[in-house]
Formats: C-alpha cells, sequence, structure tokens
C-alpha cells in the first residue's frame, strides 16, 4: 500500500501535467481515507471539509514538504539502527 505521501505527490503531478484548476484531494493535516480537501489552484486557496482548515497553496506545499522531510527522516533513523547491528 502507498504512503499518503506518496499518493499525494502523484495525484499532484497529474495535476500539474493536465492543467487542472480544481481538484479534491486527501488532507495532509488529518488521516482520511477520501479525499476531502479541495485545492483551487486559480485562486492558491485549499479548504477541508473534514478537518476545516482553510489555507493557501503555498502553505499546502510546504505542509507536503514538511511531511516529505519528516518520511526521510524516519527511513534515515531505521536505516542508521539496522546499520548499528
Amino acid at each position: 500500500m502507498r504512503s499518503l505521501l506518496q499518493r499525494l505527490l502523484m495525484v499532484l503531478a497529474r495535476w500539474r501535467n493536465r492543467d487542472i484548476d480544481y481538484m479534491r484531494v486527501l488532507c495532509p493535516w488529518h488521516k482520511e481515507y477520501t479525499g476531502s480537501c479541495h485545492v483551487d489552484y486559480r485562486r492558491g486557496c485549499v479548504f477541508c471539509f473534514g478537518c476545516g482548515k482553510d489555507t493557501t497553496v503555498e502553505e499546502y506545499r510546504r505542509k507536503l514538504d514538511e511531511i516529505r522531510r519528516s518520511r526521510e527522516q524516519e527511513v534515515r533513523d531505521v536505516r542508521a539502527t539496522t546499520d548499528v547491528a
């Protein structure tokens, strides 16, 4: 099963390639299985109907980067602990 970050990045990549102005994605601020976070790229706003988060596309991208960095750090930590043994 793909991680949340992988699915979000895949959706964003498809979105950029198709020049879509509006899309529904998984919200990075809370756990969910269906997309309740609506991104309006033309207006630059993001709203999640699940948790009520109302923000900008830039903050949404920063959150995705934050998730990516934390996942990468988790992987480095696991590799460091397994390399020691």
